[in-house]
């Protein structure tokens, strides 16, 4: 994470300590005299303007509406009606996939269908008379044939017992008593079919049957549907993963597509700082691909749960930045300054005339003859390199660069074991 608050001011306590010995050192006489130690030190004078505190970090550029389109059904690709970068409307076909399998098993299926549906017109049709009488004509000669078959097996049963015949003519008249019964019951159980309809259970499972064809049907079309790939949105397409030619698997990833209109940065905000910014505030991007230009965005949204990312607790932050000639693309590096707070008609003097120390900020003010006069000011907003004084200082007075001096640090080390220069 980039981080500049957060470096400036501890480094500025940090340096306190040496600072204090350096306002109350003997190379500064009780007359106030001037000595070798701030002879060379760079001054500022305090000016009056706008200062702002800002949070900054660094995050990567995407469109603010962004939709990917994965493949549902598997398949090879036959036809990319569209190329990366191209702008396209919404429902424009981007893609196309092989759909030769799925229209032969949806043709089966239609025949399927229409079949079924004949067999059910015909199972709920009402009899018809000539049909009725020719159940009915099969029915009396089937009884008749049955009613012979019995009396034929009764006298040959007398004419076995006076041994008239024999056993094998006997069992002959009993199988066909058997025979004629089963076609007699079969003959009157296709009358009552015929008079009374179709059974209840026979219709009810060939509709069944037409539901579930009618069902594979509908899947068919839905995955037909599903082998073109259209634009959700008007947009730019970003991506298109696959070649023609290619096969393409289910959940895979086949093409992007985004609003370049309105883009969006992704920022970690460190929970020190994410109690200080708030959804409608001013954000300042810069990109490395502009390097001369600033766009101004807009925090939109702010993760109410955090993250730790290299050991630091630090919560999402999205900024929205309008886009209108499309310049700026997706995956641009861009760092992004939330204005946090900004005050007008400010008195602002540079941080490195500034020490802290004790709960109390001093200053030293070059005096009219040169000389260095210490002085007590109040400290309002800060930035990362300036700081509003709001009692203490007027305007035009000159401070010393007590951080920035060189001489400072010859004569007194480096502040709190730090590098003495570079």
């Amino acid at each position: 994470m980039k981080k500049r608050n957060k470096v400036i001011l501890p480094l500025i306590l940090a340096i306190g300590g040496i600072l204090a010995v350096f306002f109350f050192s003997p190379r500064f006489s009780s007359s106030g005299q001037q000595t070798t130690s701030t002879a060379n030190m760079p001054t500022a004078k305090a000016t009056r303007g706008t200062i702002q505190q800002t949070v900054s970090e660094l995050g990567t550029l995407e469109p603010q509406n962004r939709i990917e389109l994965k493949a549902d059904v598997s398949g090879e690709v036959v036809k990319i009606f569209a190329q990366a970068g191209e702008k396209v409307q919404k429902d424009q076909p981007l893609l196309q996939l092989d759909t030769t399998k799925l229209e032969t098993s949806l043709r089966k299926a239609k025949a399927q269908l229409k079949s079924a549906q004949a067999d059910l017109k015909k199972l709920l049709a009402q009899p018809k008379e000539v049909e009725l009488r020719q159940a009915e004509a099969q029915l009396k000669e089937a009884q008749i044939a049955y009613q012979s078959a019995k009396k034929t097996l009764a006298q040959n049963q007398e004419l076995f017992k006076s041994g008239g015949i024999s056993q094998e003519t006997l069992e002959q008249s009993e199988d066909q008593v058997t025979l004629k019964e089963a076609l007699y019951l079969s003959a009157q159980a296709q009358f009552e079919d015929v008079k009374d309809g179709a059974a209840p259970e026979d219709i009810e499972k060939l509709q069944a049957q037409i539901e579930q064809i009618e069902a594979d049907i509908e899947s068919i079309e839905n995955d037909l549907e599903k082998c073109t790939f259209k634009s959700p949105i008007d947009g730019t397409l970003l991506v298109v993963d696959p070649e023609e030619g290619d096969s393409v698997l289910s959940e895979e990833r086949v093409v992007a597509i985004g609003d370049l209109s309105t883009m969006k940065v992704k920022i970690l905000i460190n929970e020190i700082d994410v109690p200080e910014v708030e959804k409608g505030q001013k954000a300042v991007v810069t990109l490395d691909a502009f390097p001369n230009q600033q766009f101004e965005g807009k925090v939109t949204t702010i993760a109410p749960e955090g993250k730790i990312v290299e050991n630091i607790v630090v919560f999402e932050t999205t900024i929205e930045l309008p886009n209108p000639d499309n310049i700026l693309l997706s995956g641009m590096t861009a760092e992004a300054e939330i204005i946090i707070k900004s005050k007008d008609n400010a008195i602002i003097i540079p941080l490195e005339a500034l020490e802290e120390r004790g709960g109390k900020a001093q200053v030293l003010v070059k005096g009219p003859d040169g000389q260095p006069v210490q002085k007590e000011v109040k400290t309002g907003l800060r930035s990362d390199t300036q700081v509003e004084i709001e009692e203490g200082l007027q305007e035009g007075e000159e401070v010393f660069l007590i951080l920035s001096s060189t001489s400072f640090q010859s004569n007194f080390g480096p502040p709190m074991g730090m590098p003495g220069g570079r």
